[in-house]
């Protein structure tokens, strides 16, 4: 039971973490990698502490391949994967943004078929009919308010721009998953393991950052939309740590995505009160979400 609470743990940080990212970079022009390496810097200080505060990991346990899977987690969630989340939030909101990156199941689903021969129960099919279904309304849905409220060229190909760039997020994340997974069956260290997933992203943002010439940026952010991206960071952490200790726990990868991919229905609860003046929430867009995460649910039980 422990595993599966850090589970929802993780649900509940990753949908603060879209709340939050989206209050921080509303009504502006704030990079993606800006808003990235504030977010990341934010989550690298708190599990740096925590690691500190925890002891760390005895030499015995220390294997390097494990370091390098978290490590190439890290790179794959927060270069691109966070990046292009980030990008798709300010186009199409927290909630769509969130509901989009489930199509990580699809994904993982595909890659089991290839590259293990896992075959596709079921279940699992039924899931992907109504996730693509739930997707498709969701498109029909978003793009039927922007076309109603701004016919024009340049709003459609920012709203496509969002929903590739939240699936591009969900293709990274399932990637993540997969060798966050392989790093902690080989070093079980959740809080040491999260915090080189970290690490990792942050140093190489902040290449990327160094070469654009972008790294005084997030000075010039300011201290309240700073504050967000950076309590984004801390939720983004938390989320992470949770997904890894579930998977310490025992808690299989299926099991652990299915409750994980819960944080649609958690992101659009927190909107309501947080977002109502920046995203067009209403019952139907609820009824999608549930819709959606069903669909998640169905593929991820068809896999046990």
């Amino acid at each position: 039971m422990e595993g599966v609470g850090f589970a929802v743990a993780a649900a509940v940080g990753f949908a603060f973490f879209n709340v939050l990212t989206q209050l921080g970079v509303k009504d502006s022009r704030i990079h993606p990698f800006t808003a990235l390496f504030l977010n990341l810097t934010g989550g690298t200080v708190v599990l740096v502490v925590a690691v500190l505060l925890t002891g760390g990991i005895s030499r015995e346990s220390w294997a390097w391949e494990g370091v390098w899977y978290f490590a190439a987690a890290g790179l794959i969630t927060a270069l691109a994967g966070q990046a292009a989340l980030i990008s798709s939030i300010p186009r199409i909101g927290a909630t769509r943004a969130s509901c989009f990156l489930l199509a990580d199941n699809i994904v993982a689903l595909i890659l089991g078929y290839f590259a293990l021969g896992q075959t596709v129960s079921t279940v699992s099919g039924i899931g992907i009919l109504i996730l693509m279904t739930g997707a498709v309304l969701f498109i029909l849905e978003t793009a039927g308010s922007s076309n109603r409220v701004q016919p024009q060229v340049r709003d459609t190909r920012r709203f496509l721009v969002g929903i590739s760039m939240a699936l591009l997020g969900a293709i990274c994340f399932a990637t993540g998953g997969v060798l966050r997974g392989k790093g902690v069956a080989i070093m079980p260290a959740a809080i040491v393991g999260s915090a080189i997933n970290i690490v990792a992203g942050l140093v190489a943002v902040t290449i990327v950052c160094a070469v654009r010439g972008r790294l005084r940026d997030p000075f010039a952010v300011g201290w309240k939309r700073g504050g967000f991206l950076l309590l984004s960071g801390v939720a983004n952490a938390a989320g992470t740590l949770g997904f890894i200790m579930a998977l310490q726990y025992g808690v299989t990868v299926a099991v652990t995505t299915a409750l994980k991919n819960t944080s649609p229905l958690l992101t659009f609860a927190l909107a309501i009160p947080l977002l109502r003046r920046h995203e067009r929430l209403s019952v139907r867009l609820g009824l999608l979400v549930c819709l959606v995460v069903a669909g998640a649910v169905l593929i991820a039980l068809g896999r046990l």
